[in-house]
């Protein structure tokens, strides 16, 4: 199993990494665009739509990795308040509860990506595109977010293994 856990981990770490990267890619190409208005150009014409995908898209992709790492938003404040052994029933329960939610998101996300291909939805901005390849980073997302709560409610996640990159 911990190969298939390690395995699961690199990729996780390879789509955080590839969000790092839309996020460096912002940062590149709004300041290109700041730039080039200075100049009088509009060579970056398309800078805010990529902006606003390249963000969401990064989101998706990081979330999954910052939760195998703990690194995620937690409000832990009454569970550590807890007596050890109850403190951890509610945190088996709140795995539990997490991959619930992720796996019904999973599906309805599914859904969402493989309909609107169906249909063939093309998003139209400053560039066009098909609307699918947009949504595939929700699937991505709560399938990797729903195997990482059950991977804790299983108690396969060693907290020690929380910790770097």
């Amino acid at each position: 199993m911990s190969g298939l856990v390690r395995g699961f981990d690199a990729v996780l770490k390879f789509a955080a990494m590839i969000g790092a990267a839309l996020i460096a890619l912002t940062v590149v190409t709004t300041v290109g665009d700041v730039v080039a208005r200075q100049v009088g150009s509009k060579l970056f014409y398309w800078q805010v739509d990529f902006v606003e995908l390249a963000l969401t898209a990064s989101a998706f992709l990081i979330a999954p990795w910052l939760l195998t790492r703990g690194a995620h938003v937690r409000v832990d404040v009454a569970v550590a308040m807890l007596p050890a052994r109850a403190s951890a029933v509610v945190q088996r329960l709140a795995n539990l509860f997490g991959t619930a939610i992720c796996t019904i998101l999973a599906v309805y996300a599914w859904q969402e990506m493989s309909g609107s291909a169906a249909r063939g939805s093309i998003m139209i901005r400053s560039f066009v595109i098909p609307e699918w390849w947009v949504l595939t980073v929700a699937p991505f997302a709560f399938v990797t977010l729903a195997i990482e709560f059950a991977l804790r409610t299983a108690g396969l996640r060693d907290r020690s293994e929380v910790v770097g990159l």
